[in-house]
């Protein structure tokens, strides 16, 4: 049938030749082979019009029924022919070695470049393609043709469409195969269930146990030949569709038990999940979704058809994936429901539960199904823990900073706790070695069935950890949180990188977690989607993801740091009835707290207790406000400075520690403050394992709270105060009152000399305060026993004002009141910050007043009073006059630091004169005040139970009028007024009257401090001034006397003093510079 040239030219044209021994004509071997290409060229040209008119001649054949040929040839015929064609075609229309190869010993075929479509005539792929298409059987054939036969043809027919690169055809035919496979192995089956006598829906354990042990010839067939044959048929038509099939099975199908777990782990790497992920949502874009569906269910009838337990399990698992969305929804999201109904979905699973569990009755345990989404776990984070047990980090300086509070609170009562303050910086969670810990779990189910999950466990990086096993079940869609438990065994950095999970019917397997949403952004361009599809099956067949696809999900891991061993240190017993306390105002109440560690290894060597109560915040409340008053803000101050929790530490509590399995009580104090309704002791404890200078960067302590419910009720209340002025008569008197006394005493014991009265104690100022005692006592008026005492004692004050208090007593039994008041005596003066180190210093009698002696209240008198339920009392005392060592206007002074401003301006916006003078004002009557309350004390008690405590006065405010009444002035006058001395000069005639004089009275009789009597009027009397400073600068004052008449006369009768006194010398006088704090003139 090859063309060949003419044989007599040929045959002349060799006769012409001349032999030679020489070597070869070159010329001639360059003429043999040009020969040859120019017969397969004729040939190339002829082999299309010859197959054509030979399947032609087949086709006419058909109307001939004797001669009829049978569809099989026919088809096959057609095939091999296409088959013929389709090398050629590839090779440009031209027949070389490589095509000759490929057609007769079946070699790899090159391909060429692309046909340029000039210069030849040779069958396109088109027509290729429609003569290919003459062979395949019709539905009017298929009686003649079996199965077999049918499923061969259409198999060669998929070949040659694949060598075309038309894969959608080929994907048709293979359709067109399985739709004729399936009803003939269904037919099959139930021919070998007559035979065996069971029922065609039967399991295949029931099989099993039919043919006693003995396998049928379907089951017969190795499970690797299955596979690599039926399987790999079925994925290729699944690929054909747009599906892509990868499984464990696919890695490591033929590969030792020990590769196949290293290959298993590959495949669920968190880059194998994201790159499957990826891949899969790309191929839910490239065809219909009724038409894979339609494929997998095909599937799934053939491998049910066979039986194909692997095959079962492997496209059902398929089909879920396919129908599922293969996004991980957000939070608010509701995209994810699955495109395949209920009933449906339910069908899948129940029939991979089945086929499980038929495998494991068969002995072929190892088939499990593949989990269908990958999106399982959403979240993972450290539960949160009992506030006792979560561990803070603090830094060495933040000890320091504890140590000097218990030193320095009196200084600065707000000094800064790191104890007591909530961090809200964001670090990473702490977990504790060998302590167990939460973490909280979030997985999803995107179906509309129940997902019960047999057993899953965290999954972790770095130290040690010990994760416990959980099972649980998922609702129907929807996302769930579970508690999963684990143990670090080691102090490091631990990274929890995802789960491993065991989903009932599939393979146990390890899952990552992705927090955020995802979900792949289509692509509408046709072309777009088949480049994707190309992608997609060559990374299947390659293992590997393409270079360029769209961006993955994102992977979640938690970074948690476990530190080491901690005490565990629990509140043991406190001795309050259900931690309830109740309290009355200014009470002091104690309790105890019992500690135990219930740590075996570790001591507790590190013990701080910090505390906080409902008054913090409503003081601090009140002091946000900008309008407050400098006075109202240092009250609110010091109020929030004086804790009402106190831990009283002993010599033992200095660095306290709970050993192991051990206790240690705790005394705390409790003081009645308004507005206290409820208090926590928070105790920080740790283990640092040495000295505390030992510590090198952080450590951790935990905390462990005790919450007390206390009820504080109202006890006394001062209503009202007033400063009212009060004359230093009775001091004076009672002093004069004293010297006569000694006087008296002294000239008797001058007289009669005797054991008795020299051995007799004087009328010292101890025992006339006896005796006053004793006076007060029997004199109902108390207030007259009082008067008596004023002046008496050494360096006693002589001038005093009226304090009258008025008390109400809201407890609902008696309250006896005790004040106490003390002198100015009592009190050392510190006019330089170096005399506060003396408390023992000897006070002045000038009224200076800022440091309390060591003993301050011993030698104070107190006045008490029982006052009945509900009633008001008024209080009757004298009160020291005070002078300011200080500036009375000097600024009021913050006790916060944090709240310490360089320029306090008022919060009026006006600046006149009279918002000026009121501020100078307030300020002047807090100085005062706080002098005055540093001479009082009031104390309270229920004679009844015992009960005792302090009553507040602070509340005590003072106006301009109370601030004059208690001022003592900076300058003292004091005048004198005694005779003149002898002269020369002759008695006058007033001298001698014997009416004015009277012998047995002195001449000049002093009747009180400002007043003199003239018994006996000498001729001239001599009035000494005597000035003192008392103010912080010296001063140079002027003296002006001007006498005026005593009584009720106007003003310029008053000055009339022409005839009435004499002045001899000059009424003004300049002293000389009198210096500060006592200096005197005269």
């Amino acid at each position: 049938m090859y063309p060949t040239t003419d044989k007599s030219s040929a045959g002349s044209s060799k006769s012409n030749k001349t032999p030679s021994n020489s070597m070869p004509d070159l010329s001639t071997l360059a003429s043999s082979s040009s020969n040859r290409d120019v017969s397969l060229q004729s040939l190339a040209t002829l082999i299309p019009e010859l197959v054509n008119n030979i399947l032609n001649l087949y086709a006419r054949a058909w109307t001939f029924s004797e001669e009829k040929l049978p569809q099989l040839a026919f088809s096959e015929s057609g095939i091999r022919f296409s088959k013929l064609l389709v090398p050629v075609e590839r090779s440009n229309g031209k027949i070389s070695d490589n095509v000759l190869s490929n057609i007769v010993l079946n070699a790899a075929f090159q391909r060429l470049e692309a046909r340029s479509g000039q210069g030849t005539t040779f069958p396109t792929k088109v027509e290729i393609t429609a003569f290919l298409f003459r062979a395949f059987p019709n539905s009017w054939s298929d009686a003649s043709m079996t199965t077999a036969d049918r499923t061969v043809v259409l198999a060669g027919i998929a070949s040659v469409l694949s060598e075309l690169g038309y894969h959608r055809k080929k994907a048709f035919v293979l359709k067109e195969l399985l739709s004729g496979l399936l009803p003939a192995l269904v037919q099959a089956r139930k021919s070998g269930a007559a035979e065996l006598g069971v029922h065609p829906a039967a399991s295949l354990a029931s099989l099993d146990a039919a043919l006693g042990g003995r396998r049928s010839q379907t089951l017969e067939v190795p499970l690797g030949e299955l596979e690599a044959g039926l399987l790999e048929l079925l994925s290729l038509i699944c690929n054909s569709y747009g599906i892509v099939i990868t499984t464990v099975s696919d890695v490591h199908s033929d590969q030792e038990p020990t590769e196949s777990v290293k290959s298993a782990t590959s495949f669920d790497s968190v880059e194998a999940v994201v790159d499957r992920t990826v891949q899969q949502a790309s191929c839910k874009y490239t065809s219909s979704f009724e038409i894979k569906m339609e494929v997998l269910q095909m599937c799934i009838n053939l491998c049910e058809a066979l039986p194909d337990l692997g095959g079962i399990l492997r496209f059902s698992s398929e089909l879920l994936r396919i129908c599922g969305s293969g996004i991980a929804p957000g939070s608010e999201s509701s995209d994810g429901a699955p495109a395949l109904s209920v009933d449906d979905q339910v069908r899948l699973v129940n029939k991979i539960s089945r086929t499980v569990s038929a495998a494991k009755q068969l002995g072929l345990g190892h088939l499990e199904a593949e989990y269908w989404d990958e999106f399982l776990i959403r979240s993972v984070e450290v539960a949160g823990q009992s506030p006792s047990k979560v561990p803070r980090a603090h830094a060495k300086r933040e000890l320091e900073v504890v140590a000097q509070i218990a030193t320095e609170t009196k200084k600065d009562p707000f000094l800064y706790n790191p104890f007591l303050q909530t961090s809200t910086k964001t670090t990473l969670p702490l977990l504790v070695a060998e302590e167990e810990a939460g973490f909280l779990v979030t997985v999803q189910n995107l179906y509309e069935f129940e997902l019960e999950i047999e057993s899953v466990e965290l999954q972790s990086e770095g130290v040690s950890f010990a994760s416990v096993s959980q099972d649980f079940v998922i609702g129907p869609y929807r996302t769930q949180t579970t508690l999963l438990m684990g143990t670090p065994s080691s102090a490091g950095a631990l990274k929890i990188t995802g789960c491993v999970a065991k989903i009932k019917g599939c393979r146990k397997r390890r899952f990552p977690a992705f927090e955020k949403a995802w979900a792949l952004q289509p692509d509408v361009k046709l072309k777009h989607a088949a480049k994707r599809l190309e992608a997609a099956s060559e990374a299947s067949a390659d293992k590997k993801r393409p270079s360029k696809v769209a961006a993955g999900p994102v992977p979640f891991s938690l970074s948690v740091d476990v530190i080491g061993v901690q005490p565990q240190v629990t509140v043991k017993a406190v001795s309050l009835p259900q931690s309830a306390l109740m309290l009355l105002e200014g009470e002091v109440r104690k309790f105890t707290i019992t500690l135990h560690n219930a740590s075996r290894t570790v001591t507790a060597d590190l013990l701080l207790l910090s505390f906080d109560d409902s008054t913090s915040a409503q003081l601090q409340a009140a002091m946000a406000n900008k309008d407050l008053s400098a006075t109202d803000l240092y009250e609110l101050e010091l109020a929030l400075s004086k804790k009402p929790l106190r831990w009283r530490r002993g010599e033992e509590d200095a660095d306290p520690a709970i050993a192991p399995g051990q206790d240690i009580v705790l005394e705390i104090e409790v003081v009645g403050k308004p507005g206290l309704s409820s208090g926590t002791i928070h105790v920080d404890y740790g283990h640092i394992g040495g000295p505390r200078s030992s510590i090198q960067g952080r450590f951790y302590t935990r905390q462990v709270s005790i919450p007390l419910t206390i009820t504080v009720n109202a006890s006394l209340d001062l209503t009202r105060t007033d400063l009212l002025p009060f004359t230093r008569t009775f001091a004076w008197q009672n002093q004069q009152r004293l010297q006569s006394q000694r006087k008296s005493q002294q000239t008797l014991s001058e007289k009669s000399p005797s054991p008795a009265t020299k051995h007799r104690p004087s009328s010292s100022p101890s025992s006339h305060r006896h005796s006053t005692h004793n006076v007060s006592r029997l004199h109902e008026n108390r207030f007259q026993a009082l008067l008596q005492r004023i002046g008496i004692a050494p360096n006693a004050e002589t001038q005093h004002c009226l304090l009258l208090l008025d008390c109400r007593n809201s407890w609902p039994t008696p309250l006896t009141i005790s004040i106490q008041i003390r002198s100015l005596s009592q009190l050392s003066p510190s006019p330089s910050p170096s005399s506060n180190n003396s408390p023992n210093s000897n006070s002045n009698s000038d009224g200076s007043s800022t440091h309390i002696t060591a003993d301050p209240w011993k030698r104070a008198y107190t006045i008490r009073e029982t006052i009945q339920p509900g009633h008001t009392s008024r209080l009757v005392l004298l009160l020291p006059r005070i002078r300011l060592q200080r500036n009375p206007y000097a600024p009021i002074p913050n006790l916060d630091p944090k709240g310490k401003r360089q320029f306090v301006v008022s919060s009026s916006s006006s600046t006149s004169k009279g918002t000026l003078e009121s501020q100078m004002q307030a300020r002047e009557s807090f100085w005062f005040r706080e002098e005055i309350l540093k001479l009082m004390q009031a104390t309270w008690t229920e004679e009844r139970t015992g009960r005792k405590g302090e009553v507040n006065l602070r509340n005590v405010r003072l106006s301009s009028r109370m601030v004059n009444a208690v001022r003592l002035l900076d300058i003292d006058i004091r005048m004198t007024v005694s005779a003149s001395p002898p002269s020369s000069s002759p008695p006058t005639s007033a001298d001698s009257d014997p009416q004015t004089n009277h012998p047995h009275l002195p001449p000049i009789q002093q009747l009180s401090p400002s007043t003199y009597l003239l018994n006996s009027p000498p001729s001239l009397l001599e009035v000494t001034t005597t000035i003192t400073n008392h103010s912080l600068h010296p001063i140079h004052p002027l003296v002006r006397l001007q006498p005026r008449l005593a009584g009720p006369h106007p003003h310029n009768v008053a000055l009339d003093l022409g005839r009435k006194f004499l002045v001899q010398g000059v009424l003004q006088q300049a002293m000389p510079v009198l210096e500060p704090m006592g200096g005197k003139g005269r």
